[in-house]
């Protein structure tokens, strides 16, 4: 049986539209599929890529709401959405909707002069960067267009959607990452009476770096595991808790206990890092 020609509805961005089939409203996504488009327009099926059905009353609601704010800010934030693709590439389709929704409300907020903030800034930079550095070019692209003035705050939030949106998972997904890192971050800044900024950044930095290397390498061994467990008792506990917190295990399994050991030796430079050349400890 042969489909019904569908029509535009809404125009997203260029490479997303809203369009109705038998079900209800659905977004199309494909390169360029919404590029020149306008309301009532026949789609070019051959274009169609992906297409994403879960779209409820309430989100149907926002895109049109985001079209009453005027053709000029519907405009500048589906541009937005066509950078993230231009610079990330493909999108699952539920992230330009998703996207909408949240720049649209972040937007409004700004305007409101509501003070956005983001405690989990420093994990979501370092954990995404690539999304991280997208997501500012995003939030100085909206800040020009509404001349409103979104902080690095927001952009780290874009950033977890813009993760999630690769990935094609709920944004709960890498926000429960970046929690368990600065749940990880805060425990070891405690343990060492950590408290300055650039410290808790270099323990992040490296932690992140740490997690990439497990999750794509085999675990090292260390020939002086043993002596930099006895020379460094302290430093290889707070090891062995970051590696039982980053592994998901009780205990350090055998085979990254030379892991712990070359961790204990970083976890000394993290203890060295708010001392002073002369010993004492900075205030």
């Amino acid at each position: 049986m042969e489909r019904t020609p569908r029509r535009v509805l809404r125009v997203l961005s260029n490479n997303a539209v809203l369009t109705r089939d038998s079900g209800g409203e659905i977004v199309l996504v494909g390169r360029g599929i919404g590029f020149g488009r306008q309301v009532g327009d026949l789609i070019d099926e051959s274009a169609i890529q992906q297409s994403y059905v879960e779209l409820d009353p309430e989100r149907v609601q926002m895109i049109n709401w985001i079209s009453s704010l005027g053709p000029t800010a519907a405009d500048a934030i589906s541009r937005s959405i066509d950078l993230a693709t231009d610079e990330l590439g493909e999108l699952h389709p539920a992230a330009y909707v998703l996207l909408m929704d949240h720049i649209a409300f972040a937007v409004q907020r700004a305007e409101s002069g509501e003070t956005i903030e983001n405690p989990l800034l420093p994990q979501i930079r370092e954990m995404f960067p690539e999304e991280f550095a997208t997501a500012q070019l995003l939030v100085r692209d909206l800040n020009e267009a509404f001349a409103v003035q979104l902080p690095d705050a927001e952009a780290a939030y874009i950033a977890l959607h813009l993760n999630a949106a690769r990935a094609g998972e709920p944004v709960k997904q890498p926000l429960q990452r970046a929690n368990r890192l600065a749940g990880i971050v805060n425990d070891v800044a405690r343990m060492l009476s950590v408290g300055d900024e650039s410290t808790l950044e270099v323990m992040t930095h490296d932690l992140v770096a740490l997690h990439r290397r497990l999750n794509t390498t085999q675990p090292r061994e260390n020939d002086v595991a043993a002596v930099i467990r006895r020379m460094l008792g302290p430093d290889y506990e707070i090891a062995a808790h970051i590696l039982t917190r980053l592994l998901g295990e009780k205990s350090v399994p055998r085979a990254f206990e030379g892991e712990a050991a070359y961790l204990a030796v970083q976890v000394h430079g993290w203890r060295m890092e708010r001392q002073s050349p002369s010993g004492k400890e900075t205030r």
